[in-house]
């Protein structure tokens, strides 16, 4: 009779100790930090991100860069989305000249322009309340060398706060 016990409490306590790690294991997997988006703009080399966020109401880009590409650029065009294939530049009302080590506001702050990133599907971006607090997407910006006259067009990630 003691050995029916014995086995009785072992499987009983055994099988909540499988469902309680098995439990654990699920939870850790879904709240990994790893998992959970960090706020990261890269550009590549030459560009680099100081300052960006996506505003609550109007996911309008408020983007900050410097560049030690050139001694001066300008920027042109830009896109944000979180399409992988299609990229649509969209013509800055006022192009930017950035100077190297400067940082200087390409989008929202000072700046007269107002970039709004792209859905899935290529509409704008509009945040849903309480259910998007990151944009990811890719970043890409269309610039011209000012000495050279070349225009090259630099793509990068980007992993903004909606605030």
């Amino acid at each position: 009779m003691k050995g029916q016990s014995a086995l009785e409490f072992v499987m009983t306590y055994g099988w909540a100790i499988i469902v309680v790690t098995i439990g654990l294991a699920l939870l850790y997997t879904i709240l990994k930090p790893g998992l959970l988006p960090t706020s990261k703009c890269e550009m590549g080399v030459g560009l680099q991100c100081l300052s960006f966020k996506l505003n609550k109401g109007d996911a309008g880009l408020v983007l900050v860069l410097t560049q030690a590409l050139n001694p001066r650029i300008r920027l042109e065009q830009m896109g944000c989305t979180k399409q992988d294939v299609n990229l649509f530049l969209e013509n800055l009302p006022s192009p930017v000249m950035m100077d190297e080590g400067v940082a200087t506001y390409v989008s929202g702050g000072n700046s007269t322009n107002n970039l709004r990133c792209r859905d899935m599907m290529g509409n704008q971006f509009v945040p849903t309340e309480g259910y998007d607090v990151y944009y990811l997407g890719k970043l890409c910006i269309r610039y011209t060398e000012m000495d050279t006259g070349l225009s090259r067009t630099a793509c990068g990630s980007l992993s903004a706060p909606i605030e």
